[in-house]
């Protein structure tokens, strides 16, 4: 039964550390994504500078190139402003998913470390069961060798008979006395509770 739950525990652990090994192997995956991400922003505002730059770089002569002037510059602004907030957008989505995957990394550590002391605490009481059992199996040894010898001593010197054949009673008393002794247990010592 102990060997059977402890290959069970083990087998939970095992499936606990593939998820963890899992949940980094993500986390790597969304630090890959980031810094993806970060380049495709840097050439994608680089290229409005370069764009705004080039407009500005123009000077127009009269009043309508001035307004298309302007009006380009606005929607160069307005792209920069929307490659922004696009970029904030997905910095608040990588963070959420960094942090719900570092969550579950440390709730997924914390599960391994209880199974882990689930086994230490199903070793230590099974280690504590055997020794329970084998100091069992000694107090009863010496037990039994006591009685024995009890018996044996009354086998041996409380057998004297008076000249009529007839067992002394004084004898008899004395070997119920060592009878009632032998039988008795709290002589020896209590095992830990």
């Amino acid at each position: 039964m102990h060997k059977a739950k402890r290959e069970e525990l083990e087998k939970q652990k095992e499936k606990i550390e593939s998820q963890i090994a899992k949940t980094c192997a993500d986390e790597e995956e969304l630090k890959i994504k980031r810094q993806e991400s970060q380049k495709v922003f840097n050439k994608s505002k680089a290229d409005i500078n370069k764009e705004m730059k080039k407009a500005t770089e123009i000077e127009a002569e009269d009043f309508e190139e001035q307004t298309t002037q302007y009006q380009k510059m606005e929607g160069i602004k307005n792209e920069e402003i929307i490659l922004r907030v696009g970029r904030e957008k997905e910095k608040n989505e990588f963070r959420k998913e960094a942090s719900d995957l570092k969550n579950k990394r440390k709730k997924t550590e914390k599960k391994a470390e209880r199974k882990e002391r689930e086994i230490e605490k199903l070793s230590t009481k099974h280690e504590k069961y055997e020794n329970e059992t084998r100091a069992s199996a000694l107090m009863t040894t010496i037990s039994m060798i006591y009685i024995s010898v009890c018996q044996h001593l009354l086998e041996t010197f409380f057998k004297r008979k008076d000249r009529a054949g007839n067992t002394d009673r004084k004898d008899i008393q004395t070997a119920r006395q060592i009878r009632r002794h032998a039988n008795r247990t709290d002589y020896l010592p209590r095992l830990p509770e």
